[in-house]
């Protein structure tokens, strides 16, 4: 009896769990596809069936060459002649139809869940590049099985597999992203902690205003009688809204029983102007 545990069971989930889910297919194979290459902005087509023009999936290669991918998952997948005989197949048939799209394609990506041959791989990659294509990537069942038992690719198992993760593969995990997952989080609280801080201003800003003090000092030692005639504009702007204006004139009180000792002033009632 074959032990379906670790890559065992990754394989046999490849060959079978998603029989006739060609959603969940292309999914998959979009969601590892930077894991196997410099492929970048990945997204799908049309998985949920109708006219995809040529392709199941579109990213970039290196950053600017445009990429077009195919999924020729097969039921039950399969390492015998009759499996391989098929998907040579269903790659030239996917080959000629991106092309027939787009003739000056230059990255075709094939992913399937038949076991092929170097020998296969290599002939399939060289009829892509007698047609003028410059790269043919194919990712066969144990490229796909490597990839996603790998630290980087177990949480696509988990996701679209549902193969629960080891002890030992969560610790792999931890230790690959860790830092970056802790990393996230720190940002993500951070942030909260500042629309928070936003918030309790924007509050703060809305509280009103009970009491303003306003204190001029001047050089020297002066009193109110010193000074005789004499007045200071107070102008405070943004009170009650943008454009409003509060202006106060306080005057020397020269005349004040104080005035001859100290420095005393009489405020005019404000008048708010807009």
């Amino acid at each position: 009896m074959t032990d379906l545990t670790g890559p065992n069971l990754t394989e046999e989930r490849l060959r079978s769990h998603l029989d006739s889910n060609q959603v969940m297919r292309e999914r998959l194979c979009l969601s590892i596809l930077p894991l196997l290459g410099p492929y970048t902005r990945e997204r799908p087509r049309r998985p949920k069936g109708g006219p995809d023009g040529g392709r199941d999936i579109e990213a970039l290669y290196n950053g600017s060459s445009v990429v077009w991918g195919a999924v020729g998952f097969r039921n039950g997948g399969g390492n015998d002649q009759t499996a391989r005989r098929e998907t040579k197949k269903k790659f030239e048939n996917d080959l000629g139809t991106a092309l027939a799209e787009n003739s000056e394609l230059q990255v075709f990506v094939f992913f399937t869940n038949v076991d092929l041959t170097p020998g296969i791989k290599d002939e399939l990659k060289q009829i892509a590049i007698m047609r003028g294509v410059d790269v043919a990537d194919i990712f066969d069942m144990e490229i796909l099985r490597h990839v996603l038992d790998s630290p980087e690719g177990l949480l696509a198992r988990l996701q679209y597999l549902a193969i629960s993760m080891s002890s030992e593969e969560q610790i792999a995990l931890i230790g690959k992203f860790g830092d970056q997952m802790r990393g996230a989080i720190l940002s993500r609280f951070d942030r909260v902690e500042q629309i928070l801080s936003n918030m309790q201003r924007f509050l703060d800003f809305q509280k009103p205003v009970h009491r303003i003090d306003v204190y001029t000092s001047l050089k020297g030692q002066y009193n109110s009688k010193d000074i005789g005639t004499g007045a200071v504009m107070i102008e405070i702007f943004g009170i009650h809204g943008a454009n409003t204006r509060m202006s106060i004139l306080a005057t020397n009180a020269k005349d004040h029983a104080l005035a001859d000792s100290k420095l005393v002033c009489a405020p005019s009632a404000p008048m708010e102007q807009i």
